[in-house]
């Protein structure tokens, strides 16, 4: 039905990215980022890492998820730029960590208008976050609900192609396992 956003993002993540993306560019804070283009950031989608470790010891290793920043897609209206950026909290203080403008930024925003379109088709809300699952070549943005629902914007495992397909929990968790088999420890 909707997604849900998080209330326990960093109050002050919007700001933080401001300033950063003005110190980088030599551009005065302002609304006017980035080369003078007004530049729209989302609402925070807090990002989750997963371990080769996890995958491979624990049944349900989703659970084991931990919570490592809060990503915000950039993006100036008439879409000659689209990036994120991430913060975290260090000490109840919002630091930035990074900024990308790539192809994988695009991606990200891709999976993330799929997600809308997913969300508003299942039962009740759902939280949207994202999971990056470095050890196997996997990032995508989560719909979690309990059923949880995946969609790829990193899929560095080419033949497969889950890249911007919608997949179901359970296909992941076996996707996971199946290619934690080949990762050398």
């Amino acid at each position: 039905m909707a997604i849900l956003l998080r209330n326990d993002a960093p109050k002050d993540g919007h700001d933080t990215i401001a300033k950063a993306i003005s110190d980088i560019s030599d551009t005065p804070p302002s609304d006017e980022l980035v080369g003078g283009g007004s530049l729209n950031l989302s609402e925070p989608m807090p990002v989750y890492l997963l371990g080769l470790s996890d995958i491979r010891t624990d049944p349900d290793p989703l659970a084991k998820a931990k919570l490592v920043a809060w990503r915000y897609i950039l993006e100036r209206p008439d879409a000659d730029l689209v990036a994120y950026a991430d913060v975290k909290e260090r000490e109840a203080k919002t630091e930035f960590v990074s900024v990308s403008s790539s192809d994988i930024a695009m991606s990200l925003l891709e999976a993330a208008h799929i997600a809308q379109k997913v969300a508003q088709k299942l039962q009740g809300d759902v939280e949207i976050r994202v999971i990056e699952i470095p050890a196997v070549k996997l990032s995508a943005v989560w719909l979690a609900d309990g059923s949880d629902v995946f969609i790829p914007y990193i899929d560095g495992v080419q033949n497969l192609k889950l890249k911007l397909k919608t997949i179901k929990r359970d296909r992941l968790l076996a996707e996971l396992t199946d290619r934690a088999k080949y990762v050398d420890q």
